[in-house]
Order: C-alpha cells, then sequence, then structure tokens
C-alpha cells in the first residue's frame, strides 16, 4: 500500500457530527444495485444510524483537505472482542482507507484490548474482500446466508483477525 497517503483519523459524535453522518448515510444512494440490495439487510434507518448504541464506536477516516471517505462503525462485544462494519464514499481511495483502518485497527488493539475484530462481507464485494485481507484478517469459515438479490440468496463471509495471529505476523 502507498506509505504516503495522508489522512486523518478521529471518532465522531453522533451529535456534532451530524451533517458527517447524514453524508456517510446517502454513499449508497449512487452505488450499485447489488450493493444496494445487500446493504438494505442490515442497512439501519437514518435515526437508529445517528443513535449508536453505548457499545459502538464510529470513526472517521478523512483524507487530505478534510474530505470524509470513511466511516468505521466499531461495536464492541463481550470478552475484547469487535466487529466492524465499512462505511464508504464512492470513488474513494483504497490505499487511503487501507491506512486509516489500519491505524484503527492498531488503536483497537494497543488501547482497547481488542482481542478479536471480524467482519461481515458479502461474497461479491472483492474490494472490502481485498482490503479485509491486507488487513489480517481471514476467512473464519463462517458463511451467513441473509437477504436475497435478483431472487438469489445473499451469503455473507465472516472475517476475523485474532490477536494471537497479529502477534505471530509481526514476529515473522
Amino acid at each position: 500500500m502507498d506509505e504516503h497517503c495522508s489522512i486523518a483519523i478521529r471518532r465522531l459524535s453522533s451529535k456534532a457530527d451530524r451533517k458527517l453522518y447524514e453524508a456517510a448515510y446517502r454513499w449508497d444512494v449512487a452505488a450499485p444495485t447489488w450493493y444496494t440490495a445487500q446493504d438494505i439487510v442490515f442497512r439501519p434507518e437514518l435515526e437508529e444510524f445517528l443513535s449508536p448504541p453505548r457499545t459502538r464506536a464510529d470513526i472517521g477516516i478523512f483524507e487530505r483537505g478534510g474530505d470524509l471517505v470513511g466511516l468505521l462503525t466499531t461495536t464492541w462485544h463481550a470478552g475484547g472482542d469487535y466487529e466492524v462494519h465499512l462505511w464508504a464514499k464512492r470513488g474513494a481511495s483504497v490505499n487511503i482507507l487501507y491506512e486509516g483502518m489500519r491505524q484503527i485497527r492498531e488503536s483497537m488493539v494497543r488501547d482497547l484490548g481488542a482481542q478479536r475484530i471480524t467482519a461481515w462481507v458479502t461474497k461479491r464485494n472483492r474490494h472490502v474482500i481485498r482490503l479485509c485481507y491486507d488487513l489480517g484478517l481471514r476467512e473464519s469459515g463462517f458463511v451467513m446466508i441473509h437477504g436475497t438479490y435478483r431472487n438469489r440468496l445473499i451469503e455473507w463471509q465472516q472475517f476475523v483477525l485474532d490477536r494471537d495471529w497479529m502477534a505471530i505476523e509481526k514476529a515473522a
């Protein structure tokens, strides 16, 4: 990945950053039909999106110039387990998204003591699958069938990064 991409990340507040949340929520409007069909499965209504539970933190990924290009929602579960979901602006640089997510991953492990990070990704979303692999997440073998697109079931793959795997990769 390009080590020279200039980004900033910061935790968002649904009250103070409402306009950013609304912009991110509208990113899917311009998405391809297959994406919007699969996104409906888990997409919350806008007001629910703007009222995150206490166990969820939302981190914005900003490119040079201050434009929001990614929003990573992180939900804490018991035992240091976190589930993440990426919202990305269409056409956003994969390098910028990668660097932002890499920094967030490192912070989750270092500052929050994350033991396990999981993400559910549709089998068709090859760009996010590639990001998962580049960030060290691996397929867990669990598959969920949830939702339909053109009368076909939508298949979701679970990707996982365990703290033990990160330690092994750093040692190698």
